[in-house]
């Protein structure tokens, strides 16, 4: 006996309804993620890039994945968090990889409205999540997004009053450090999956850097890239005996293309593909001036 027709009229609506608004949970810890991070401190501003790595290890019986940073230093990617997410709670844990103390929630992604959530590395700071919408990144991925504000009860926070959580990118503050910070502030500038951005809060710029991440200002006036843009050779000048020990250039992904132990006047970049690359003089290990260069 077939169903009658204003059954499959009823059913179909709610049928294929779920496919759009059951859409799966997005986990925050995928292989294919990187996030770049400006952070801003002590007169210094500079911009960091983190990945999920695919390694993991095993504390007190969890299982936690390690996260990874970006060290012009080191010329790679160094350890820095340990993470692990439960996608059945939808809830995402954080453990400091250079200290012991226990893991404290960073993210609940199954907040509602009302819901709160204390930071235990900041004391006792409280967040609510006031609101939740979504929007469309610019993969056309549909994501979840909870707007949460400061209890501002005890009167500790002095910069982020206001944060914002994306389902599988985390806060726009920066993954880390959500919620409140003291003197130092961090800003998520761009999350890429795939080597791909989908999501910015720097309209029209695909570079996804700060705009100046300068230690020493000394140093600023005193090297010159030219020319800039570039078919494929830049020279660099240094006056007034300026000096720099190491020389890394990485494209918009972080990835190593040139390095140079000692100071040169000039670069080839002709086998380079066409694009925007980051230029960074460095001295005793700290990066004294990043210049961008565009390849045409």
């Amino acid at each position: 006996m077939k169903p009658p027709k204003f059954l499959l009229i009823f059913l179909l609506p709610m049928l294929f309804g779920q496919g759009v608004k059951g859409q799966g949970y997005v986990p925050l810890l995928d292989t294919t993620k990187q996030w770049n991070i400006e952070i801003t401190g002590n007169f210094v501003l500079d911009t960091y890039l983190y990945r999920v790595s695919d390694k993991d290890t095993v504390i007190n019986s969890k299982k936690y994945i390690i996260i990874e940073k970006f060290s012009s230093y080191h010329g790679g990617f160094v350890p820095i968090e340990f993470m692990r997410e439960d996608t059945i709670t939808k809830q995402v844990f954080m453990k400091n990889y250079y200290h012991t103390p226990d893991e404290y929630l960073l993210y609940d992604f199954s907040f509602d409205v009302g819901d709160s959530i204390v930071y235990n590395y900041q004391g006792i700071n409280k967040f609510f999540v006031v609101s939740t919408d979504s929007i469309t990144l610019q993969n056309n991925k549909k994501r979840k997004v909870w707007h949460l504000e400061w209890d501002h009860n005890p009167p500790l926070c002095w910069e982020n009053k206001e944060d914002t959580w994306i389902e599988g990118i985390g806060s726009i503050n920066g993954l880390f450090y959500p919620g409140c910070n003291f003197g130092t502030t961090y800003k998520l500038l761009c999350y890429f999956e795939n080597e791909q951005i989908a999501y910015s809060q720097l309209p029209g710029d695909t570079v996804c850097f700060a705009s100046n991440v300068n230690i020493d200002e000394s140093i600023i006036t005193k090297i010159r890239v030219f020319p800039n843009p570039t078919e494929g050779v830049v020279f660099i000048e240094c006056h007034d005996n300026c000096f720099y020990d190491e020389i890394f250039i990485h494209n918009i992904y972080q990835q190593l293309v040139f390095y140079s132990s000692s100071m040169t006047s000039s670069i080839n970049l002709t086998d380079l593909p066409k694009g925007v690359y980051l230029l960074h003089f460095v001295k005793d290990g700290a990066n004294m001036k990043t210049v961008k260069i565009v390849r045409i």
